[in-house]
């Protein structure tokens, strides 16, 4: 990794994530990159570069499979994140981000049967009424935000 635009960009990106990029870590990266291997095996040394937690093998190759099936970075994040449908079970299911009248990442849509749900919960959600208002549901706990702030005396 030679040019200094790539790394600047990498480096942004990562910083967004709490990640810091030193020069070190870099040419590890392009190590790993060159070096080859197999996509599970390069997952796992790019987690370790990273100091990112050690997680389950198992969880690369399935990581790597779901790669390989996905044709753009959308159909990777949604086959990830947002998952097969509750219903009917298809896989190619997606996002809402940019479905008109609910426009959200959190609700996931299956374009077979029209499902729609929290991806979070799992809860079946309705066109008239996309948001979750399941209690127990991640989304609808104490804003993040407010967690970090210290508490009133």
């Amino acid at each position: 990794m030679t040019d200094s635009n790539e790394k600047d960009a990498l480096r942004q990106m990562l910083a967004g994530f709490g990640v810091e990029l030193d020069d070190e870590k870099l040419e590890r990266l392009g190590a790993i990159r060159a070096q080859g291997g197999s996509v599970s095996e390069q997952m796992q040394a790019v987690f370790e570069v990273l100091g990112l937690p050690k997680l389950d093998p198992s969880l690369f190759d399935s990581l790597a499979e779901m790669s390989a099936d996905a044709e753009t970075g959308e159909e990777l994040a949604d086959s990830v994140f947002i998952g097969p449908c509750p219903s009917c079970g298809f896989e190619k299911t997606r996002n809402c981000d940019e479905e008109p009248g609910i426009e959200d990442l959190t609700v996931g849509l299956c374009p077979r049967c029209g499902w729609l749900w929290c991806s979070e919960c799992g809860q079946k959600l309705a066109r008239e009424q996309p948001s979750c208002d399941n209690p127990e549901c991640f989304l609808n706990g104490p804003d993040t935000d407010e967690l970090d702030e210290p508490a009133a005396d």
